[in-house]
């Protein structure tokens, strides 16, 4: 229930679908009052412009970094979604930079790794991992020799925490994600009585970062990140009704 209805929240209350509504309140509203045309007009373009969402984005990453690991922690690889049908790899990009950061760790520390997702689709995100560890990574040479552990039953960041804490035998972990989600991620899982070493991937943004003047220029891309870090945000709040945050 909670996740089809936080499906339902980002559909109609993030963008594109947050353009939508203010278009159609501009249009309610103009006949009255053509200040919320205006208003419509001026939200509408800060959400398409990378230049707004730099600063929130870099509220929600952090400076991009190399943690050493021990050998008393597991990785942990939290899943992204992935695609039903495709021939080679499932994921999607951020999924993708995920799976093979965590993988690198996992060989580079020889410690085991835990894949965390499973999804609304056909096929679950943990089938998509294995499926590009014994497939597309192995045909590439890519060691085949890590200790992979599948958890393909949860839906989102809560479930990955609630049933990871019921298989790992250790509570020490290293938690591999997309850099924007990791703040979220670390909150949860600290909650469940992990003690979390933060292995960012999958940057937003660059390090360091200049405004450029086509960053205030509407873009598909401005819209995703803005969505991305609206995304967060929401996410995060939603954590106060579970008494996980603060």
């Amino acid at each position: 229930m909670i996740y089809t209805l936080s499906k339902l929240f980002t559909a109609n209350f993030l963008p594109p679908g947050l353009l939508l509504l203010i278009f159609v309140f501009s249009i309610i509203f103009f006949k009255r009052a053509k200040i919320f045309l205006y208003i419509g007009l001026g939200i509408s373009y800060l959400l398409t412009t990378t230049a707004f969402a730099l600063y929130p984005l870099k509220l929600l990453e952090q400076e991009p970094i190399k943690p050493i690991l021990t050998n008393e922690q597991s990785v942990v690889v939290l899943g992204g979604g992935a695609y039903n049908g495709h021939p080679h790899i499932s994921f999607g990009s951020d999924a993708l930079k995920r799976a093979i950061v965590g993988i690198s760790y996992a060989s580079r520390y020889n410690l085991p790794l835990y894949f965390t997702g499973g999804g609304d689709g056909i096929i679950s995100e943990a089938d998509a991992f294995k499926e590009l560890f014994h497939g597309t990574l192995k045909e590439i040479g890519v060691n085949q020799n890590i200790e992979i552990n599948l958890e393909q039953t949860s839906l989102n960041t809560v479930e990955n925490a609630r049933n990871l804490r019921n298989i790992l035998h250790s509570n020490e972990i290293a938690l591999v994600t997309s850099a924007y989600h990791m703040k979220r991620a670390e909150l949860i899982f600290k909650h469940f009585g992990f003690k979390v070493t933060k292995v960012p991937t999958d940057y937003k943004r660059d390090y360091p970062s200049n405004l450029k003047w086509r960053d205030f220029l509407p873009s598909i891309g401005g819209i995703y990140k803005n969505y991305i870090y609206l995304h967060e945000v929401v996410g995060i709040l939603s954590l106060m009704p579970q008494r996980i945050w603060p």
